[in-house]
């Protein structure tokens, strides 16, 4: 489903609430913690770069898990929300606007100009390219042809994951993040994946009361 821009700027500010209610569930604090969201960002950019693939020395030709390839992009999202809700700098509709900037200034890419994207997104999480922070992730995810709708509807998927790790001993080391799942032992985003792509009602409770129907079978 296509959205509209008052869709998409209410569905981002949804997830900015989201963010910032599960940072609190962390630490209560976590607004003047001084945690390194950038850091948080370009590491697990580094592990985009793997999953794009960037090693000459294996088979490159091997297609890409492209769900894996958001599922990491929204992973990215989390720490960029919370980064924007810290310093306070960005709504919901600069947001937008930027995402509107990355769609005019950037295109579905080859591997090698995906790698250059997000090594420009890495480049200006170390560099404190803050002007162009979000843009730069808007370009990145525009060039690996994730559209806005899939990267808000797997955010809130993610959110309702992380809340369940949280909610079942994931900060005291019992959660277990390999389940039983159709037989085979998976990680959890793998179930989450199926629950997004197969459930007819997608929202916030609905995905994690079926997480935890999941995890207790």
């Amino acid at each position: 489903m296509t959205m509209n821009k008052q869709q998409i700027v209410s569905a981002i500010q949804e997830c900015m609430n989201f963010q910032a209610a599960t940072n609190a569930l962390v630490n209560p604090e976590w607004k003047t913690a001084g945690y390194a969201w950038k850091r948080a960002m370009w590491v697990e950019a580094a592990e985009l770069t793997d999953l794009v693939g960037y090693k000459w020395w294996k088979d490159l030709n091997k297609a890409p898990d492209k769900k894996q390839i958001l599922l990491e992009v929204v992973d990215i999202f989390h720490f960029l929300l919370s980064h924007t809700l810290v310093f306070r700098r960005y709504s919901a509709t600069d947001l937008y606007h930027g995402y509107q900037w990355a769609l005019k200034h950037s295109r579905v890419s080859e591997k090698e100009q995906q790698l250059q994207m997000i090594e420009e997104f890495v480049f200006n999480c170390l560099y404190d390219g803050e002007i162009v922070l979000h843009t730069s992730f808007f370009q990145m995810m525009n060039s690996l042809d994730i559209k806005i709708e899939d990267l808000l509807k797997y955010y809130i998927g993610k959110n309702a994951l992380n809340k369940f790790r949280q909610d079942n001993g994931y900060k005291a080391g019992t959660y277990r993040k390999q389940w039983n799942f159709l037989g085979n032992q998976v990680e959890d985003n793998v179930v989450l994946e199926h629950i997004i792509e197969n459930g007819t009602v997608f929202n916030f409770d609905s995905v994690y009361n079926q997480l935890s129907t999941m995890y207790n079978q």
